[in-house]
Parts: structure tokens; C-alpha cells; sequence
């Protein structure tokens, strides 16, 4: 069975004491599999392919079902029905999604990330390879696309995997060659994955409390073996049931993986379910051995009731409103104008530019009734702008005053908006393409063209893939208005929407306050309150005031928020939960001091813990947990709204970093409040830190040095006390010498003073042989340190070197430029120094043909030593120069 196939060189079969015991069972399978035996080598491998995408898939389902257990178990219901392959691979993918993704807990988004991250072939050259490999194999059975998708994912090889199988299962399909081909890359595609996903390293258990004494017993499933944990290790754990579990890292939760694995007590079978539910009872099957049994699972026998409609849903069908057709929602009832945005986005939409313009800003902060605001003034205006208003919305949770609640997405990828649009339309059997010309030809729909307003786009599977294609597509008269809490792409125009002015909260809670018959509790003053507790909020007022009318009576905010823990879930945590490493560490010490935090001291603190701080920052922008503000000196500095800060201390507390956050946070407070230059000895020290830090890593890593310079050079943008710093670790890790001379012209820029600065620049000069560096270099630090006899000594030596040499191109008249700082130090310096140095200030002098002064220090000298060759020199040669002048 040769290959040429290049994966299987770099792999063998992954070995099972790598992998979790419930997948090592089942490469102890492939393992054992006769090589003669091709056909049961071949389903040894399309076993360990179910369940490497069958526990992928209950992984994410765990990270699911703690924040959204509705969601959960309609992918439950689905799965223990599932008839195939096919099944289970659409639900790997849903959850992937941003509609699902965000509600996964943050412990599991390493896995999330590694099955959706974009793999550029030149540094994941195994993605490529394994799914080359996968490919091949599919050729032989099926139709393939012999190109990788334009962003390949692992969830793409994931894909072909379920579809080897699903073309495969009837194994007498398929002959000898075919095996021959596929065995040896299949185990090379499988092993791949197996190394590198990143779930097969976390901790995975069997936890359960032993009967009558009510301890936990936890088993450590690793390798073929699993192990009793000791009892000390094992009381840490609080199981809620008996099951299977994971846990991320030795900080994070311990989840529940739920009833789609099963387990013996000892662990020695694990059963996997496999689809023909019926009668309150389903099939699962043991990939190890093949062997199934029939398992209840009475709690799937009642379909999950469905999603209700979205209150801002639009209508599934093409109306007439007053000026135009469309299928806009009503407006929303007690919507208060925002006149200075309602302007801002009217013009926007009214002009010839910008085919997409995003509403951004926090979830429940009004970016939908703003929408809609705009799209209803459209219509009634004469002649209208657009001809037809379509709306989209992919709103899959509506926040309500009660509760948020979970609703259906009207759309959710691209294909499902091109089909919608024909709808709309009655353009039937409207496919991506036909919707590219749509927008590309605004004739097509109507002369004056068309408005597509996308509510909620973050929620699309693939918003930035989307964005981009609306961008490429969308020519005039035709425009894109999305609303979104996080912005996708940079192609578009922003307009950032922030908390009501008060004026505007003050109408709305007057209104609210009426509505509910609560006016004499909610004074002008009250309103003051809650307005700044809320930053402006529209959907967090409107909350607060009815919880004030559940009480009946005024009480304190700080009180009310508590109560509606959910609310700020609802706002906050689908967002908190996208944040990387980075991210989460810039927005939990950000959201810890009540006032604007400068750029500089995050990328401090956080440049120390090597964590990217300027992608984090942006990061948190982007989700809208932070607001950023240009200074005006050009930098940055950051500001947590109220709500956000709240929610994250809630987070702060819980965080297994609790203590180092509490530790940076402390130290982030040494630089001082809004301004981008610290002064206090504190922050000092904390630069230190930093580049000490940066040290220390670059040495243990070399690879990381682009990484860290760039961190360290923003650093030294923001204070100009680090470019000496940057300088020198520039000049120890041998930087592109263009790099470390711009680092020190800018360190003696900010540090002019400073003449062990100036020294240090003059001899990177000299190594580089940058003359005119080095001669000023040399010259700058002489007038920080005159008093350094034998320094000034010495670079009074190199000037007259270096003027000798340059007669010709250095006329006379502007030696002095050089020489007068120097030759005025060393004057003072005369009563001490010896012979050879003042034969070289009488050259400093003789340079600018001042014979005279020269002639004096040559003969001073030639009075201490009468000997010295150099002080003769000089003097014979004036004595000759002046008997040719008087000879003339």
C-alpha cells in the first residue's frame, strides 16, 4: 500500500495513550486492524472518523447548554434522530456559526476557533495536506471541487470526512484499489486531526458521588486506562448528575457532556448515539467494537416547541406603503427621535456613496428603531429615494422588557437571503448568483433601486463573508444599511450608535413613566440618575423603570441591577464570549477603573502578561464593550460603559485570574488617569517591567520577536522615555540596523539631555559607518558630559580625523559648526590635560586656521613634555607656514 500521497510521510496513526479513552478505544481499533484485511481496515477508519466528529460535536453542545440549553437541545433533538453522517456534521457546523458560537461558554472557544480559523497554507500546511488527502479519497467515489475553499477551515475537512463515509458505507460499493488508496491517506488525514485538535488535550472524566456517602468518584480518561483521581483531587469537582465531562484547563468549569455519550461506572465501553429513536428509546454504538444497544432517552420524545417570530421580523411578502413596496416591520411604539444620528444616517442613505452603512453600537442601545425610523421617512418622502425597502433580519434573540427571549432567524447565510429576496420579489428559484446581479443592475427591481436593511447581521452565520460579497455586489442607485453590535468588515461606512443625550432619555422615561403609571416616583432628578447609571441605554431604562413599578416605590439603581442578572447576559455575554485571551484581559481591566483609561497603560500591562494589546483593545471596539477616544496629542484612551463595567466584575470575580487581573489592575492605576504620558516614578518602574519582560521572552522565544517589537515600538510612540529602551533591545536582538537608528534618533529627541544616550548612538553609527551620525553623536554627548576629561579628549580626536579627511567637502567657514561645542569644553579643560591632548586642541583650532591659539596650546603642551612629537608637529608646522607668508 505505497503512497505518494505527502501527509502520510509526516504521519503515522495517531497512538492512543494521546487521545481521550473514549477516541482511544477506537484508534486501539485501527490499530489492531489486519493490514491484509482491507475492508475492515478501511471501517476501523470510518469509525474513528464518526466519533472524532460526533465528540467534537457533543463538546460544543456541552459549552451550548450552559448558557443557552433551549438552543442545546434542539440540536439534541435532532442528533439522537439523525439518519446519517450528514446529521451530525450540520450541527458541528451550526454551532460554529456566529448565530451559536457566541453563546458557547469562552472555556471552549479554543475549540470553536481552531474548527473556524482561517488556514493560510503558508502556516497550516497540515490543513492543506489533510484535506489534499480527504479530497483524493472522495474523488474516487464522488463529485469533488478540486480547489480548497478560499479560506479553508477545519470544519471543511471535517465536512469531507462525513462525506467519505455517507459515499462509503455500503462497503461492497468499492473494490481492492479503492482501499489500497484511501487507507493510507485516511489514516494520515485522521491522525492529523487527532494531533492537532486542541479538545483531545483537555482533562476528560467520568464523575459521579458514591452512593450512601455522597463524595465524588472521578476517573481521568486518558489513554486506554483510565485512572482513579485521589479523593482530595477528586472533592474539588461538584457533579450535578453522574456522566461524562470536560474541563478546558485546571481553572475553567468542569461540562457536562450530556446524554449523546454514555458510559459504564468503570469506563471500559462508551456508547455514542447512532440515530432509530423510537418509543422513547434510541440506538447507540460503540465504536470500538461495533456492538449497539438500544438507550432511553425519554426526554427527546417531545419536539422542542418553535421559536416564536421576531417582534422586528419583516413581512414575508411585498406590500405597498405609502411611496414604496417593501415588507418593513411597524415602527416601533414609543420610539423617541434621535435627531442628530436620524440626520447623520438619512443623508447616508439618501446620497450616491457608500453602498454599505453600519449602525454600530451595543445590543438594546435603539440601532433597530433608529433602522426603522429611517426606512419608514424613506418611504413617506416624495419622490422616495429607493423604490423598494427590503428587510432582512437575523435577530435571533429580541430583548424584551421581562426577559430576552430567543427567536427565529429569519435568514442566516447568504443563500437563504438570496432566496428570501426572491421571495420578495417573485424573482423564483433567485440563487446567489442571480442575487449578485440583482444588486449589480438597478433595473432589475426598479429604476430608482433598491434599500436592503439587515438587522442584526452579527448573527449570520458568516457575517464577514457576507459583508464583503454585499460590498463587491451592491452599484447605485442600490444601498445596504446593516445594524450590527459587532462591525465584520472595514469596507463600510460606520455610524456608531451610543446612549440617548439626555433630552432624548427624558422623554423616553417620561413616556415609560405614564405608560406605567409610576410618574411621581421618576422626578427630573431621578431621571438624571438613571440616565448616567446607564450611559443612556434606551433598552436597560426601560428595564430599571419596570422593576420601579414592580416595587411601586423609588429604588436605588445600584440595588435594581442585581435582580436582572439576566439583563446584562442578555446585553453583554454573547459578546464577552468572542473575546480572546487579549481581549478578555483588556476589557476586565478596562471595565475596573471608573474613568478613561489611556492606551498607553494597557499596552504596558498587558505587553508584561504577552498578551496582544492593541488587537484585544480592538477587539473590544469592535463588540462594543469598550468606546475608544482620540486624545489630542494622536493617541487613544478607553471608556467602559457603566453596564459593561458591571457585568464585568461580575466576571472579574469568577475569573481564575482573579488575582493577576486585581495585580494589573493596581499597576495600570500607577499611570495616572486620562493623558498619555506618566509621570510618576511608578509607571517608571513598570516600563522596566515591560522591557524586561520582552526580554526574557524574546530569549525563550525567538520566534516572537516581530510580535513583541511591534508591541514595544506603540509603547515608545505613546512615551517617549521607552525609545531608548526600544533602542537598546533592538541593538540585543540584532533588528534591521535601519530600525535601531530610528529608535535612537527618536530616543535623544525625547531624552536630549541624556549623554550615555548620545554615546550609545554614536557607536551604532560607527558600526555601521554612518560618519555623520557618529561625529554629531560624539559631539551632543561631549556638551552633556564637559567635564569627562579623558571623553572629551577622545572625541576631539576623532573630529580632527574626521574634518582632516573632509577638507575638501567641509569648507573652512563652516568647520565651526563643528567645532566650537568641543574646542569650548576642552579650553576650560586646558590646566589639565596632558601634552597629547592639547596638541589635539591646538587641531581643533588649526582647523579653523586660528594659528594663534593653536600655536598657544601646542607650545602649553611642549612645556610638560618638550619631547612630544605631536605638540612639534604642530608648532614646526605654523613656524613654516608663517616664514612662506612672510617669504611671499
Amino acid at each position: 500500500m505505497a503512497s505518494t500521497d505527502p501527509l502520510s510521510h509526516a504521519y503515522g496513526f495517531v497512538e492512543p495513550d494521546q487521545l481521550p479513552t473514549p477516541l482511544a478505544q477506537v484508534a486501539r481499533r485501527v490499530h489492531a486492524a489486519d493490514p491484509d484485511a482491507l475492508s475492515d481496515h478501511f471501517l476501523a477508519l470510518c469509525y474513528f472518523a464518526e466519533s472524532q466528529v460526533k465528540l467534537t460535536a457533543i463538546a460544543l453542545l456541552a459549552g451550548l447548554r450552559s448558557s443557552k440549553p433551549e438552543l442545546a437541545q434542539q440540536e439534541e433533538y435532532e442528533l439522537v434522530r439523525a439518519a446519517g453522517m450528514g446529521t451530525w456534521e450540520e450541527s458541528l457546523f451550526r454551532c460554529t456559526t456566529h448565530a451559536q458560537s457566541g453563546f458557547i461558554d469562552k472555556d471552549l472557544q479554543p475549540l470553536v476557533n481552531w474548527l473556524v480559523q482561517k488556514r493560510p497554507r503558508s502556516s497550516d500546511e497540515w490543513a492543506h495536506d489533510a484535506w489534499r488527502s480527504a479530497n483524493d479519497v472522495l474523488e474516487r467515489v464522488d463529485d469533488v471541487d478540486p480547489d480548497p475553499p478560499r479560506k479553508l477551515a477545519v470544519r471543511h475537512i471535517y465536512a469531507l470526512l462525513t462525506r467519505i463515509r455517507n459515499k462509503t458505507r455500503g462497503h461492497g460499493a468499492v473494490g481492492h484499489e479503492f482501499y489500497e488508496f484511501a487507507i493510507p491517506r485516511l489514516r494520515a488525514v485522521l491522525s492529523a486531526i487527532a494531533e492537532q485538535s486542541p479538545h483531545h488535550a483537555w482533562k476528560w472524566m467520568y464523575l459521579s458521588r458514591r452512593a450512601g456517602k455522597g463524595n465524588v468518584r472521578a476517573l481521568h480518561l486518558s489513554g486506554l486506562s483510565p485512572r482513579h483521581l485521589p479523593a482530595e483531587m477528586a472533592d474539588k469537582y461538584s457533579p450535578r448528575e453522574a456522566g461524562l465531562y470536560i474541563q478546558p484547563h485546571d481553572k475553567a468549569d468542569c461540562y457536562h457532556l450530556g446524554s449523546l455519550i454514555v458510559s459504564t461506572h468503570e469506563c471500559d465501553t462508551f456508547h455514542v448515539s447512532n440515530g432509530n429513536f423510537s418509543n422513547g428509546r434510541a440506538e447507540f454504538l460503540d465504536y470500538s467494537d461495533g456492538g449497539t444497544r438500544r438507550i432511553e432517552c425519554r426526554q427527546y420524545e417531545q419536539r422542542p416547541a418553535p421559536l416564536p417570530r421576531s417582534t422586528t421580523e419583516g413581512s414575508p411578502r411585498l406590500e405597498i406603503f405609502s411611496n414604496t413596496f417593501g415588507n418593513i416591520p411597524a415602527q416601533v411604539q414609543g420610539y423617541v427621535n434621535r435627531p442628530e444620528l436620524e440626520a447623520d444616517l438619512l443623508k447616508r442613505l439618501c446620497d450616491r456613496n457608500h453602498a454599505v452603512i453600519t449602525l454600530h453600537g451595543r445590543g438594546g442601545i435603539g440601532k433597530t428603531s433608529l433602522a426603522l425610523h429611517a426606512v419608514h421617512a424613506i418611504d413617506q418622502a416624495s419622490p422616495p429615494r429607493f423604490e423598494h425597502l427590503l428587510w432582512f433580519s437575523s435577530r435571533d434573540l429580541d430583548l424584551r422588557p421581562e426577559r430576552a427571549v430567543a427567536v427565529r432567524r429569519t435568514v442566516g447565510d447568504l443563500e437563504s437571503i438570496a432566496g428570501y429576496a426572491g421571495e420578495l420579489l417573485d424573482l423564483p428559484n433567485l440563487d446567489i448568483a442571480g442575487f449578485a446581479a440583482l444588486l449589480q443592475d438597478p433595473c432589475a427591481a426598479g429604476s430608482e433601486g433598491l434599500l436592503l436593511v439587515f438587522d442584526n447581521f452579527e448573527t449570520l452565520d458568516d457575517p464577514k463573508d457576507v459583508q464583503r460579497f454585499l460590498d463587491d455586489h451592491t452599484h447605485s442607485p442600490n444601498k445596504v444599511l446593516i445594524t450590527s453590535r459587532e462591525r465584520a468588515f472595514s469596507g463600510d461606512f460606520a455610524i456608531e450608535v451610543y446612549g440617548m443625550e439626555l433630552a432624548e432619555a427624558d422623554e423616553l422615561l417620561r413616556q415609560e413613566s405614564r405608560r406605567l403609571g409610576i410618574e411621581r416616583i421618576v422626578t427630573q432628578e431621578r431621571i438624571e440618575q438613571i440616565h448616567e447609571y446607564t450611559d443612556g441605554h434606551a433598552y436597560v431604562m426601560r428595564v430599571l423603570l419596570g422593576e420601579i413599578a414592580n416595587a411601586d416605590q423609588w429604588v436605588p439603581l445600584k440595588s435594581l441591577v442585581p435582580r436582572r442578572e439576566d439583563l446584562l447576559e442578555a446585553v453583554f455575554e454573547r459578546s464577552f464570549n468572542k473575546l480572546d485571551d487579549s481581549a478578555r484581559w483588556a476589557f476586565l481591566l478596562a471595565a475596573g477603573w471608573r474613568q478613561r483609561v489611556p492606551e498607553l497603560g494597557l499596552l504596558v500591562v498587558l505587553g508584561g502578561r504577552e498578551l496582544n494589546a492593541e488587537r484585544g483593545l480592538q477587539q473590544c471596539v469592535r463588540l462594543s464593550l469598550l468606546q475608544q477616544h482620540e486624545l489630542p496629542d494622536g493617541s487613544f484612551c478607553y471608556t467602559c460603559p457603566e453596564l459593561a463595567r458591571l457585568f464585568a466584575k461580575k466576571k472579574r470575580e469568577s475569573d481564575p485570574d482573579r488575582l493577576l487581573l486585581e495585580e494589573d489592575l493596581e499597576t495600570l492605576q500607577t499611570f495616572g488617569g486620562l493623558g498619555a504620558s506618566p509621570s510618576n516614578a511608578g509607571s517608571v518602574k513598570v516600563l522596566d517591567f515591560l522591557f524586561g519582560r520582552s526580554d526574557r521572552r524574546v530569549r525563550a522565544c525567538p520566534e516572537e520577536c516581530d510580535e513583541v517589537d511591534e508591541l514595544l515600538l506603540r509603547v515608545a510612540e505613546l512615551d517617549g522615555r521607552a525609545w531608548s529602551r526600544l533602542a537598546r533591545f533592538r541593538r540585543t536582538f540584532s533588528r534591521p540596523s535601519v530600525d535601531i537608528s530610528y529608535a535612537y534618533r527618536r530616543a535623544v529627541e525625547e531624552c536630549p539631555d541624556d549623554g550615555d544616550l548620545w554615546r550609545e548612538r554614536a557607536t551604532h553609527a560607527a558600526e555601521l559607518g554612518d560618519d555623520a551620525v557618529h561625529i554629531a553623536s560624539l559631539i551632543s554627548a561631549v556638551d552633556k558630559s564637559p567635564d569627562d576629561r579623558e571623553f572629551v579628549r577622545e572625541v576631539a580626536f576623532e573630529l580632527c580625523k574626521y574634518l582632516n579627511d573632509r577638507k575638501s567637502e567641509i569648507p573652512m567657514e563652516r568647520r565651526g559648526v563643528y567645532l566650537a561645542t568641543v574646542r569650548t569644553h576642552m579650553a576650560k579643560l586646558a590646566g589639565e590635560l596632558d601634552p597629547t591632548g592639547l596638541s589635539r586642541l591646538a587641531w581643533l583650532y588649526l582647523l579653523e586656521d586660528n594659528q594663534a591659539e593653536a600655536w598657544r596650546f601646542a607650545n602649553l603642551g611642549l612645556e610638560k613634555d618638550s619631547t612630544n612629537t605631536h605638540c612639534l608637529g604642530i608648532v614646526e608646522r605654523i613656524d613654516r607656514d608663517t616664514r612662506r607668508q612672510r617669504e611671499r
